[in-house]
């Protein structure tokens, strides 16, 4: 599976697995619930794999090994929106070499409705459906002004690179105040997925 561009490629609503599409469900709560699996402390790890195939498999999940690792390999390609292997800028701390979550769907689920439905006019909770990857490329494109925004700004800032001692104890407040308990990327997450369900088969 390669690199998809959302501008000018149709958006995907299977996987190649064993030969033929198998159809993934699309919807962007899906993708949010397997985030929140992955993040899970609740969840035995052994059963984490019956749970993510449950959420996104709307077919018979095949039995052949082979086809099992192609069908995770696929669900993960989905999960990062066609590139796993993209930079990793986004939603994490830009300018050193921490990786540092700035989001969280739990935690910030009413600030990111709100801005959706300021910005784009969608109610999150009523409408039934948007594709995963509309949902990620809208969440990238709120603007500034938005309290989540901001937020995710403290979350992501290198407090350490600031000179002025007042400012860095300001921002350094600030980024304990919004502090998320898991800081991993979602690339992290994304190869912590792949490790936990690869071994399972």
């Amino acid at each position: 599976m390669q690199t998809a561009n959302i501008l000018i490629d149709p958006l995907p609503l299977a996987v190649p697995v064993g030969g033929r599409d198998l159809l993934i469900d699309t919807n962007f709560r899906t993708g949010i619930l397997f985030e929140q699996l992955i993040e899970s402390n609740e969840v035995p790890q052994e059963e984490k794999i019956a749970y993510a195939v449950n959420l996104y498999f709307q077919e018979r999940f095949p039995v052949n090994a082979m086809e099992q690792m192609q069908a995770v390999e696929g669900m993960i390609w989905f999960y990062t929106c066609g590139d796993e292997e993209r930079p990793k800028q986004d939603h994490r701390q830009a300018d050193t070499h921490i990786a540092r979550r700035i989001y969280d769907y739990d935690i910030d689920a009413p600030l990111i409705y709100s801005a959706f439905l300021a910005q784009y006019n969608i109610d999150l909770q009523d409408i039934e459906y948007l594709h995963w990857w509309k949902f990620i490329a809208m969440f990238k494109g709120l603007a500034q002004h938005h309290k989540i925004v901001e937020i995710m700004g403290y979350r992501a800032m290198n407090v350490a690179k600031i000179k002025n001692r007042t400012e860095r104890e300001h921002y350094a407040a600030l980024q304990a105040k919004y502090a998320l308990p898991d800081n991993r990327s979602t690339e992290e997450k994304a190869a912590a997925a792949g490790a936990l369900f690869g071994g399972m088969f």
